[in-house]
């Protein structure tokens, strides 16, 4: 869904609970802090709730930027080894784009996110926005240093033709996970 947080922002959001009058979401690459209830109808809003908007459909007040991506844009990533809790953002430019069909690659490097789904198979796993797993390769000039192995000067190419992950510096993310947001969310 969309939904409208206090400033009156609307982000891309995800259903957390469901009640009989209210919702609560979890706005997607924000803390759980910023979890919010919100009336599931204008109409059955009362007291606080009567000043809030409802959800509304996925994509009908935020950009569908994430379809949009390709090489060379800009987009926010978080830091690798930030909190869970007070996650750090830095921009990274997208290097490569995979495929909607792509098996997954393994993610290497990443932030450990704070909001899981569970798999049916008891193993928790980040959420991912319509269950979509297309992958991005990023790289954030700001975790260069974090990097374990030395750099080389000429970007190498893996097998499949897309340069080669230097974790944490270069690195693939989920496209719709919480650890990539468009330029500017966390300003």
């Amino acid at each position: 869904v969309d939904a409208q947080d206090s400033a009156r922002q609307w982000y891309e959001a995800i259903v957390r609970e469901v009640a009989p009058d209210t919702v609560k979401v979890h706005y997607f690459g924000w803390g759980s802090k910023w979890d919010a209830i919100l009336p599931r109808r204008r109409d059955a809003a009362e007291g606080k709730l009567k000043s809030k908007s409802p959800p509304v459909p996925l994509w009908s007040r935020t950009s569908r930027w994430r379809e949009q991506i390709k090489v060379g844009d800009e987009v926010e990533v978080r830091e690798s080894s930030s909190l869970v809790q007070r996650p750090k953002w830095h921009r990274a430019t997208v290097l490569a784009v995979g495929r909607e069909t792509d098996t997954p690659r393994e993610l290497v490097g990443g932030a450990e996110l704070e909001a899981m789904d569970d798999n049916g198979h008891g193993k928790k796993v980040p959420l991912l926005l319509l269950n979509r797993k297309r992958q991005i390769l990023v790289e954030v000039p700001q975790e260069r240093l974090k990097c374990t192995s030395p750099l080389p000067t000429v970007r190498s190419k893996n097998d499949d033709g897309f340069p080669a992950a230097q974790p944490p510096f270069i690195r693939w993310v989920n496209l719709y996970s919480e650890e990539i947001c468009q330029v500017n969310t966390h300003q």
